[in-house]
């Protein structure tokens, strides 16, 4: 059997079956935490599969592609993935993660200028706002915080005294998201995990996640689009035989791959070379992906435009995507991030 030239080609075997089953599983249902999709990047003495970035972003990829309402490519592509570069690795969290115990809410702000989201909490360690946020309401939110000159992420529990955590629907419907009020609510020393450099490495980390969810997005909606130019016909000749549907087509593959290619390699690079590739997948995979999407349904006539063909779903994940990363991939953003990075790793060597 052919391997499917609309996947990511640069897989190995076993990565590859990873993907197809992660797909065949996130798009019947949201599996127990018992199957083991929790732990596929947590390392195996923590009670996860250790697997390597290449098997997580084949994992999130194709979780876009079934459009699952899963929390799990954001705590672990995320949530996770932040953890295990933190000053003092918390190995009970990522273990609880492994375990499906313990998902994330992570606050965004889309189309902020100066990057994402830093609270500055009162000096008496309270914070009070409101943020919107990707994940259910009894999740854990993950909010980044600037304390005493140090950034951490405080993990604050929708029971916590003045927090009030509501679902709201926005302009994907596919995935949960929440508002989350909260009124002088108190951190504690417990709460609270010190990543180096963080602001920079939620750039890096949010990015990739964005863009291999939108590239999962656009791989299905351009499969469904070939699928229908074989079976519908136009004059008595199936529309995937006339020349303008073919060049559509092409074209829509080539950004395709481009994305995929682009948003894969920053998923596995590491260092500055990978944080350039993260940042330009953030940018041009998600345009891209939305892109196809919108050919998608283009090339699906009029019942594309319309509720009942379902393809929308996929142009509201991919866009979605696209204002989650926003503006602050911009070059200025670049320039700042790459500078923020290099310095959090001069002050690990120092350390």
């Amino acid at each position: 059997m052919s391997p499917d030239p609309l996947r990511y080609q640069c897989l190995n075997d076993e990565q590859a079956a990873v993907a197809e089953a992660a797909e065949l599983t996130f798009a019947s249902s949201t599996p127990s935490a018992g199957e083991g999709w929790s732990g596929i990047s947590i390392p195996e003495e923590l009670g996860g599969s250790g697997g390597g970035a290449t098997e997580l972003a084949a994992v999130v990829e194709a979780l876009g592609a079934a459009t699952s309402d899963s929390p799990l490519a954001w705590t672990l592509a995320v949530f996770a993935a932040v953890l295990l570069q933190a000053d003092r690795r918390p190995d009970t969290l990522l273990a609880d993660i492994a375990r499906g115990t313990l998902n994330a809410s992570i606050p965004i702000s889309p189309g902020a200028d100066e990057g994402l989201l830093l609270v500055h909490p009162t000096s008496d360690g309270r914070i009070t706002g409101s943020f919107l946020a990707l994940g259910a309401p009894r999740a854990t939110l993950a909010l980044p915080v600037l304390v005493d000159g140090t950034e951490a992420l405080a993990l604050i529990h929708p029971d916590q005294d003045g927090v009030a955590a509501t679902a709201v629907t926005g302009l994907d419907a596919s995935r949960p998201w929440t508002k989350c009020d909260l009124r002088e609510v108190r951190l504690s020393c417990e709460s609270l995990h010190p990543v180096s450099g963080l602001t920079a490495k939620l750039h890096r980390v949010l990015g990739i996640y964005a863009a291999l969810d939108a590239v999962g997005a656009a791989r299905k909606a351009l499969e469904r689009t070939l699928s229908y130019a074989r079976v519908r016909e136009q004059f008595g000749r199936p529309l995937g035989s006339f020349q303008a549907y073919k060049h559509a087509c092409s074209t829509a593959f080539i950004s395709l791959k481009l994305a995929q290619s682009v948003s894969f390699r920053a998923a596995t690079t590491p260092g500055d070379e990978g944080l350039r590739y993260a940042l330009a997948s953030a940018v041009d995979a998600t345009a891209s992906a939305t892109r196809v999407c919108m050919t998608a349904i283009q090339l699906h006539g009029g019942i594309g435009f319309s509720a009942e063909s379902g393809l929308d779903r996929y142009l509201r994940r991919s866009r979605a995507d696209e204002l989650i990363v926003g503006r602050r991939h911009s070059m200025g953003a670049l320039v700042h991030t790459l500078s923020a990075v290099r310095t959090a790793n001069h002050e690990e060597e120092r350390a």
